[in-house]
């Protein structure tokens, strides 16, 4: 079996990584896999029962808030998850236990901090402005807030995880341990007979991030009985603040390039449009999961061989991974053609007015997986600053076409604005990346 494995591993990522490298990205790979689809099954379920029994408008609502919380938590992480990514597998390498525990202290205080003030800031622009979407849903947000520190901790004791190359352990608290208590916040909900106020399910939903951030705080503690007390502080410490500034920046502009189709409905048209929006762009990111089992995986190693001057080795396993995705990718945009209009009517028959506009949102996902885990690259080569122009310039093109098109041709417009934006950024980075790192970002 461990040879057929070691085969297996070779063939996806060829001869020129080492065998145990190549056993971390296939292992961590395949174990990202199940939790994955794992995942994937139980949110689709959990996303069903809310629009089947909550209706259209809760689904609505519900989509609208967490939609922009999502983008607030990001925010609030404070880039401390691409920090700890790359720096924590050369403290491990270099046996700096106290190094490890200082990088993870100080990405805490900063996450719950930094998300803290965004609460407070937030909070007053919704209850104190007038700005459509926002004021309208005051009630919801208000009950919702509290979600954004709770999120925003479970990126960097995730990434501290992944860091240490416990991939799989880090991917379980937002695969399994937040679905699940979602899965019982609902249950509880409906036991008490409020399964029919949105109210209910956004208080299900804060209670499955409380859940993931006790259970993610469990796995770090269990993590560090293993590392030894010596070492010394990085020598980095003073770097950090500045790294994590272009983290944020880059993390939020992303978030915000991928998001402001669906965050732009909400401004401009009703709860119900949002729900069937985001049904689409939920269903159309399920086309991510090959790029997100692989990446979470391999960013180590991006990071191990960068800072080891192992260039053709870093070469080899961004051609093969990225390979290795598209080619997964592919099969899976292909069924959703066929069956999309089907998967939509699932969340109810009002849904199935998204089905063109989530053939192009695949379309979008199609485009990123043709240059694999770019970002991971970028950022763990140093490159911030090219991801952050990348970024930006796909955030100012998609929204330049929302404006236009948005309020003639609603989520058709929005869809093709978001496929656009993708288009640019692509080439845009994967010419910025050769040039850079000297990798080639293509998959032939």
């Amino acid at each position: 079996m461990k040879n057929l494995f070691d085969k297996l591993a070779s063939l996806i990522f060829g001869k020129e990584i080492g065998t145990s490298d190549k056993r971390l990205a296939l292992g961590g790979s395949l174990g990202n896999a199940v939790l994955q689809f794992g995942s994937m099954a139980l949110v689709f379920l959990l996303n069903v029962l809310i629009a089947r029994i909550g209706g259209e408008e809760a689904y609505g609502a519900y989509s609208q808030v967490f939609n922009w919380l999502f983008v607030l938590w990001i925010a609030g992480a404070f880039g401390t998850g691409l920090l700890l990514v790359k720096e924590v597998p050369r403290l491990q390498e270099e046996g700096n236990g106290q190094g490890l525990r200082r990088i993870l202290g100080w990405s805490i205080r900063a996450s719950v901090f930094t998300s803290l003030a965004i609460c407070f800031v937030f909070w007053a622009l919704v209850n104190l402005g007038t700005i459509p979407g926002w004021s309208d849903n005051a009630s919801y947000f208000n009950l919702a807030i509290i979600g954004i520190p709770l999120a925003a901790l479970i990126i960097p004791l995730q990434a501290y995880l992944q860091g240490l190359k416990k991939v799989v352990w880090a991917a379980t608290a937002e695969k399994i341990a937040k679905p699940v208590g979602l899965a019982i916040g609902i249950f509880f909900f409906w036991l008490l007979g409020k399964h029919l106020e949105p109210e209910s399910y956004i208080l299900a939903n804060i209670f499955a991030l409380g859940f993931a951030c006790v259970y993610s705080l469990v796995l770090v503690m269990i993590a560090n009985k293993s590392l030894g007390g010596k070492g010394t502080i990085p020598k980095e410490k003073n770097d950090w603040l500045r790294r994590c500034l272009w983290f944020t920046a880059s993390g939020l502009l992303y978030v915000l390039s991928t998001r402001a189709d669906v965050l732009f409905i909400g401004y401009a048209m009703e709860n119900t449009d949002v729900g069937y929006y985001n049904a689409a762009l939920k269903f159309s990111d399920l086309a991510l999961i090959p790029s997100l089992m692989v990446s979470q995986s391999v960013t180590p190693l991006f990071a191990s061989y960068f800072s080891a001057g192992r260039q053709e080795e870093l070469k080899a396993l961004y051609k093969r991974s990225t390979r290795f995705i598209f080619g997964l990718t592919l099969p899976m945009i292909l069924v959703f053609f066929l069956v999309g209009r089907w998967m939509l009517q699932l969340y109810g028959d009002g849904f199935a007015d998204a089905y063109l506009p989530f053939m192009l949102l695949c379309i979008a996902k199609l485009c990123l997986a043709f240059v694999g885990p770019v970002g991971y690259l970028m950022m763990m080569c140093g490159e911030e600053k090219s991801m952050v122009m990348g970024i930006g310039i796909q955030l100012l093109v998609t929204l330049g076409f929302l404006i236009f098109l948005v309020p003639e041709h609603g989520m058709l417009g929005a869809s093709v604005s978001a496929l656009v934006g993708v288009s640019v950024f692509v080439v845009f980075i994967a010419i910025m990346m050769k040039r850079k790192t000297g990798v080639g970002a293509f998959p032939f």
